[in-house]
């Protein structure tokens, strides 16, 4: 097969795509992979019954910032509602723009983990490229009887990897 990116007669366009593709892998490093979520679980939250707070934050990498022109959002659920609620926006793709966002958390005594699927489009400034990320992440929570803490947090620290 005879790819160019330059557009002789025996190229076809998606020849030229696959050769431009290939060579920014090359440069750039990277994989042609479809499902590239990565999941992260962070240690296990303890709280106590009653309602609490879920605070959600984001954390780019210098020099970078959310794509305004491409969509990117987080979208919480939890395993089992009887045990942390989540009463608002739960299971809805909240703007990742919104981030830090607290939200209302009524607790009863169990174990349980609260979902947070990121799905960000951002770009570095500094180096003129854009960037699509999807990441799971998953916080193991335990509502005890004898705990005060009222706060849960999430935080995604995205790297340019």
């Amino acid at each position: 097969m005879h790819l160019s990116l330059f557009g002789d007669q025996t190229s076809t366009r998606s020849n030229r795509l696959l050769a431009l593709i290939t060579l920014c892998l090359a440069v750039f490093g990277g994989s042609l992979t479809t499902n590239a979520t990565q999941t992260i679980t962070l240690p296990q939250q303890i709280i106590g019954p009653g309602e609490a707070t879920l605070k959600i934050e984001l954390q780019l990498p210098p020099n970078c910032k959310l794509n305004q022109e491409a969509p990117s959002t987080v979208a919480i659920h939890s395993e089992d509602k009887k045990i942390v609620g989540l009463t608002q926006s739960l299971g809805q793709k909240l703007p990742a723009a919104n981030l830090p966002i607290t939200l209302s958390a009524p607790a009863a005594p169990g174990r349980t983990a609260l979902q947070a699927e990121f799905r960000l489009n951002f770009c570095d400034d500094k180096i003129g490229l854009c960037f699509f990320k999807e990441t799971l992440l998953i916080l193991p929570v335990e509502v005890s009887k004898t705990s005060v803490n009222k706060q849960l947090s999430m935080k995604l620290i995205v790297k340019n990897e």
